[in-house]
């Protein structure tokens, strides 16, 4: 069963505000001093890079949901689901630096996969106004996921 989803609710993905990476350092000193230990499966400049992208990528396409979620149509939202898959693609290839960082990156690669399945969804769908309430509540639930992944990050 379809019904109109208000466009609010595809907005609320936009509900905690600017996006940034950060939780705590490394090395639990709050220092993000580049004598934070590294292991063999990545650095922390290619790892700070990388996330710092994503963060920025991530901002940039709450702002493609919201003007799709604005009476875009499939192709908007096609082009939301092509950038956050380009994004997990690039996090694919990204690497933690220590064993803390590990499980934060994991789930951010996990949840941007997932979010790039619900905006492709809503693109099949013909758009946020076509689309099942339930594939906005879950691009909304993704969304936030996301953000929380993206504070949870450690900094180095």
């Amino acid at each position: 069963m379809r019904r109109l989803v208000p466009v609010t609710a595809v907005l609320l993905v936009l509900a905690f505000g600017a996006v940034g990476c950060g939780g705590s350092s490394g090395d639990g000193s709050g220092s993000t001093s580049a004598s934070t230990p590294t292991t063999a499966s990545g650095d922390t400049t290619a790892y700070t890079k990388a996330t710092e992208a994503a963060a920025s990528e991530f901002a940039a396409v709450n702002a493609a949901i919201a003007a799709a979620a604005n009476g875009g149509r499939a192709a908007a939202w096609t082009a939301v689901a092509d950038r956050l898959d380009a994004l997990s693609a690039r996090l694919e290839t990204t690497s933690p630096p220590t064993d803390a960082a590990k499980a934060p990156l994991d789930a951010l690669k996990r949840d941007v996969a997932k979010l790039a399945k619900d905006a492709r969804a809503i693109a099949d769908a013909g758009g946020a106004a076509s689309a099942e309430a339930a594939q906005v509540d879950a691009l909304t639930k993704d969304g936030e996921a996301v953000q929380g992944d993206l504070q949870k990050l450690p900094l180095y």
